[in-house]
């Protein structure tokens, strides 16, 4: 089965955050979901930083599509998801298997207004393997970049 996965950042303004991060991840999976027409739900992770959404839409014969919106940084583990990013405090994760329909996505993302979403990495694979890079906004190694 191939699969195209996308992650984009979403700058926050610090002093937008002063209430803490769910206020903002509450307001862009409304976004989101209305962009997309993907459902996304509330859940809890101390790996995922506290508060995430997500969201599935199963399609034909396996065409499945995840959305997964979270922060950055995890306070938990001390850690960030996506360290060459530190600049975006909070990451959409796109995967899917129907590639129409990942498109589809990528495009609702890329026209949502409010939402500012910037792809930070494409890659493409298939199962149980490592996907290729097919962008990157930085230098990664097993290469792709702008």
């Amino acid at each position: 089965m191939t699969y195209e996965a996308d992650a984009y950042g979403i700058y926050a303004e610090p002093a937008g955050l002063d209430a803490g991060y769910e206020p903002v991840l509450h307001r862009l999976a409304g976004i989101l979901s209305k962009a997309t027409g993907v459902d996304l739900y509330e859940r809890h992770s101390d790996v995922w930083g506290g508060v995430y959404y997500r969201g599935e839409e199963e399609g034909e014969a396996g065409d499945d599509i995840s959305f997964m919106l979270t922060v950055n940084f995890t306070p938990a583990e001390d850690d960030w998801l996506e360290p060459d990013y530190k600049e975006y405090a909070v990451l959409i994760k796109l995967f899917g298997e129907s590639l129409k329909r990942v498109a589809e996505c990528r495009q609702a993302i890329a026209e949502a207004s409010g939402l500012g979403a910037v792809l930070l990495r494409r890659t493409k694979g298939r199962e149980n393997q490592r996907g290729e890079v097919l962008f990157s906004l930085k230098d990664e190694p097993g290469g792709g970049s702008r």
